[in-house]
């Protein structure tokens, strides 16, 4: 994991977490660490997170991604902004 963002992804105020990573950047024993599409976390507000599988989230990131940032569009409205190393970012809404 590179990078994570806490927020409240499923609108039931409760605090959820969506990660990123991956790193290409390895030295040659060790290899790339490349298993991770990332992932959303639902929270149930005391302590406890459940992972969302990528079918039902919509949420795959295939490569060395580093970031998530949280952009507000309007009020309520946001997108997440994914930034991979050495490439195109992508947004999701």
């Amino acid at each position: 994991v590179q990078s994570l963002l806490v927020g409240d992804f499923n609108a039931d105020k409760r605090a959820d977490v969506l990660l990123c990573g991956n790193e290409y950047g390895s030295d040659i024993d060790s290899g790339r660490q490349d298993a991770s599409s990332g992932m959303l976390l639902l929270g149930n507000g005391k302590g406890h997170f459940t992972p969302v599988p990528a079918h039902r989230s919509g949420l795959y990131l295939e490569g060395d991604y580093r970031r998530v940032i949280r952009l507000k569009v309007v009020e309520n409205q946001f997108f997440y902004f994914f930034l991979k190393n050495n490439g195109r970012g992508e947004i999701m809404q």
